[in-house]
């Protein structure tokens, strides 16, 4: 027998855009995983950022390795529960870091750099689950940002954009 899946209702809100006046004409976000955003003034939100996805690690790569010398599926009701707190963790530190930056500089565009969500740090599992996970959570913030305050969401290469001058394009190590 087919079993059906019941929907639940949920609601849907209109929400109004915001007025919203740009005070900074452009602002610039360098991403890491030790420091989730650093800004071109050298602001860093998100500190410590790579202790909470080691810890998550902690739990979730022997899981899954004592999942598989069992000769069990991995994926398992804990499995989920388990990356169900990642994406969470993830998108509510994303989402409070991205907010605190829009309320402070309140930037009429954000360049941010191509994201590369994995660190030598932390297992092939947790990388490959940030890898995806981390860019739809930024990808959906950065959607929510341009739709509520008109915020255009600019992305450049990754390499030298942290040493490169975010006004005349100059590249210095020393930046």
């Amino acid at each position: 027998a087919l079993v059906q899946k019941r929907e639940t209702p949920s609601l849907i809100k209109d929400v109004e855009k915001t007025a919203y006046v740009p005070q900074t004409p452009k602002i610039a976000l360098d991403f890491g995983l030790r420091t989730l955003f650093a800004t071109q003034q050298g602001d860093l939100y998100g500190r410590n950022f790579i202790d909470m996805l080691k810890k998550y690690d902690r739990y979730i790569t022997p899981f899954a390795s004592n999942r598989q010398r069992q000769g069990l599926p991995v994926k398992s009701r804990a499995y989920h529960a388990l990356v169900s707190q990642l994406r969470q963790f993830l998108k509510n530190e994303i989402n409070r870091v991205l907010n605190r930056i829009v309320a402070r500089y309140q930037p009429h565009e954000i360049v941010v750099e191509n994201l590369n969500f994995t660190s030598p740090q932390l297992s092939r599992r947790l990388n490959r689950l940030l890898s995806n996970m981390g860019r739809q959570v930024i990808q959906a913030k950065f959607d929510t940002l341009t739709e509520q305050f008109g915020i255009i969401i600019t992305e450049v290469p990754a390499p030298y954009s942290s040493q490169e001058c975010s006004e005349c394009g100059y590249v210095d190590k020393l930046n």
